[in-house]
């Protein structure tokens, strides 16, 4: 019956406790409406107690080299190829920028929930949704525009060959790569065994 799985789920998260207590306090909570979802977190925490946490930091800076760098590319697809040209390294290279970017945006509730529980989700996610704006006038605004613009033809209103956007793109997987990674991966090691457990 219903009643019998609920009784046995919550054994489960029980046991899944049990086995996280030596390194890592588990919260659980049932979610809003009534519907008995289990919310499973690391802590949770008050808005001004999560944004004194360095998880909130990482995530956010993680957050913000891969959905800038994302966004640049996007904002500036046309101009991308009509510098570069219409190629299949261009649709390639659309199709793995569009499943990165897509990634990082359905990941970011669910470790923000993860992170620091229900309390003060609404609040938290709405921050950390900040990280693209910067991040997208850092590498729009003002890392591809003043490349391209640098390699314009002097009276040409447009700028053709790979130099209008090699440094951009070096500098954006340089970031994304090393230290948007580089964040996320920390906060997978700090929560590791958060993380292993598993059902047995």
């Amino acid at each position: 019956t219903s009643h019998d799985h609920h009784q046995q789920q919550q054994q489960h998260l029980g046991l899944l406790a049990v086995k996280a207590s030596s390194s890592h306090s588990i919260n659980q909570h049932s979610g809003g409406g009534g519907g008995g979802v289990v919310v499973v977190s690391v802590r949770e925490a008050g808005f001004c107690e999560a944004i004194q946490t360095a998880d909130f930091y990482l995530l956010f800076t993680a957050q913000f080299c891969g959905t800038g760098a994302g966004l640049m590319t996007l904002n500036n697809l046309g101009q991308i190829a009509t510098a570069l040209g219409s190629s299949i390294s261009i649709y390639f290279g659309c199709v793995l920028c569009g499943f990165a970017y897509g990634a990082f945006w359905c990941l970011n509730p669910c470790l923000v929930m993860e992170m620091y529980g229900s309390k003060s989700f609404g609040s938290l996610y709405s921050v950390m949704n900040v990280a693209p704006a910067i991040g997208s006038t850092v590498f729009s605004v003002g890392l591809a525009s003043y490349v391209y613009g640098y390699h314009e033809e002097e009276g040409e209103n447009c700028c053709l060959g790979q130099a209008c956007y090699q440094t951009t793109f070096l500098v954006s997987a340089s970031m994304t790569g090393v230290v948007g990674i580089a964040c996320a991966c920390a906060v997978a090691y700090r929560h590791r065994r958060f993380y292993s457990i598993s059902p047995e």
